[in-house]
């Protein structure tokens, strides 16, 4: 091996770390930006899964509310009889 090829395998070496390094930390930069979006993510289905189960519980009372106003066995709230015969009076 001649002196010329140490230098050029040096060189070669040194050459491809530095690109190396390059890459490497333009994956850190990548993962790094994953990480924040993944955090946001998180958030955000924490903040849908909470309303998920907000409209839930509201949709559970309303569905009660219409069950007790379509049970014929419960009478109108406003205490109304139905009309025999047309016209009262």
């Amino acid at each position: 091996m001649n002196p010329l090829d140490i230098i050029e395998k040096w060189i070669t070496e040194h050459g491809s770390a530095a690109i190396l390094r390059e890459r490497v930390a333009i994956l850190k930069d990548h993962v790094a930006g994953l990480e924040r979006e993944n955090s946001a993510l998180k958030d955000q289905l924490a903040e849908c899964q909470a309303r998920t189960k907000e409209l839930q519980s509201q949709a559970d009372v309303l569905r009660e509310k219409i069950k007790a106003l379509t049970d014929p066995r419960v009478s109108p709230a406003w205490g109304s009889q139905p009309r025999i015969g047309g016209r009262m009076g």
